[in-house]
């Protein structure tokens, strides 16, 4: 398998309803991320969900869910910030009605309502994963073991439409993010219209890999991608699901409201890549003429939680007494960034080699920031 052969889709990055406030709630003692699901729903056992979270001392201290006017067993997770519920059973086709309650410091009642229609050729249950989306989620959870992070949760909802997205591109010789009504097996066009339609309400982020056969080459080709590579590192524990077909896969993680700083490679990592062929869209280097194809391993900076831009005041990336040149991709070339940064050799690494990284960073509020770490090459 040539790595020239490998092409690497947009990250396509769907946000639900984030930072929205929910309607006559007292700031700040509550926010409302997400509700849902809404509109069409393609399968009969969807899980409603709202995500909420209390703010300065609020604490959430009970929470209610009807479905079609009838109490229903909905459980809130402090940890997570959903209150959710799964039916037991497919729902019949038809109107869904629900209306999520939640009470702040055992005094203030917040009520949000809203409606979802089982359609009547709804599927009645999630596929299930197959083996090559377990291997690819094995593949996905070695990369952030090797970052230092959390396992991902496998869950159903996400790799059923990763799988059917994988299909679709697969069987109209397509590629990308989007789909088209005149498509077989057409679904949604965007992310967004696809998870909701199977139940999935909030953020999320996808990653499509083409032209790699393994389900291995597949995941590690869009780990390597700097864009690519930024919903793998979304630190705490996170859902994601992963889905192939032919030659296409579909990887989509759902997005962590954790705050941290994730370095890759890692803090003493070992078995690092040398080099990298660039074949993402869109370009990371597309802001360096002299820039080639292949590359070095890039390095990531991704400060989780943050919403100032990150700008990179140095990069050094040396071995002995060597120093390499690097590219720099921060917030002021790309402002779609944000706190996130790529330090990226001009040239591949040596193999089996110790690599020294030191960047000073800052942003438009506070001080300077100076972090220095190393990786070996395998």
């Amino acid at each position: 398998m040539f790595l020239a052969a490998v092409r690497l889709t947009c990250l396509s990055l769907t946000f639900v309803c984030v930072g929205a406030s929910i309607a006559g709630a007292p700031a700040p003692a509550l926010r409302m991320y997400s509700y849902g699901p809404s509109g069409d729903l393609m399968v009969a056992r969807p899980t409603f969900r709202m995500s909420v979270a209390p703010e300065g001392s609020a604490q959430i201290t009970d929470s209610l869910m009807e479905v079609n006017g009838n109490p229903v067993p909905a459980t809130y997770s402090q940890q997570s910030g959903r209150l959710e519920f799964r039916p037991n059973a497919p729902l019949p086709p038809g109107p869904v009605e629900v209306k999520a309650t939640i009470v702040v410091d055992k005094k203030s009642m917040f009520q949000k309502s809203w409606t979802a229609m089982v359609r009547t050729d709804a599927t009645r249950e999630y596929l299930e994963p197959s083996p090559a989306a377990l291997e690819s989620l094995s593949v996905v959870n070695e990369l952030r073991k090797a970052t230092g992070l959390d396992p991902v949760i496998v869950d159903k909802c996400l790799s059923h439409v990763a799988q059917l997205h994988s299909q679709y591109l697969s069987e109209n010789k397509r590629t990308g993010h989007g789909q088209a009504e005149d498509g077989t097996g057409f679904f949604g066009k965007t992310l967004r219209d696809r998870l909701n339609r199977f139940g999935w309400n909030e953020a999320a982020s996808e990653a499509v890999v083409h032209n790699l056969a393994s389900p291995r080459e597949s995941v590690e080709a869009a780990f390597a991608a700097p864009y690519h590579r930024l919903p793998f590192l979304a630190p705490g524990p996170i859902e994601a699901g992963a889905g192939m077909s032919g030659e296409s896969m579909s990887l989509i993680f759902s997005h962590s409201s954790r705050a941290g700083v994730v370095l890759s490679p890692s803090v003493d990592q070992a078995q690092v890549p040398t080099s990298w062929f660039n074949s993402e869209r869109p370009n990371p280097l597309r802001f360096f003429a002299s820039a080639g194809s292949i590359v070095g391993y890039p390095i990531v900076i991704a400060e989780f939680g943050h919403k100032e831009a990150l700008r990179v005041v140095e990069a050094k990336l040396t071995t002995g007494s060597e120093s390499i040149d690097v590219f720099v991709v921060d917030g002021t070339k790309d402002e779609t960034l944000k706190a996130t940064a790529f330090v990226i050799p001009t040239r591949p690494l040596r193999k089996g080699t110790e690599y020294r990284v030191t960047v000073q960073t800052a942003r438009a509020s506070g001080p300077t920031e100076l972090r220095t770490w190393s990786f070996t090459t395998k």
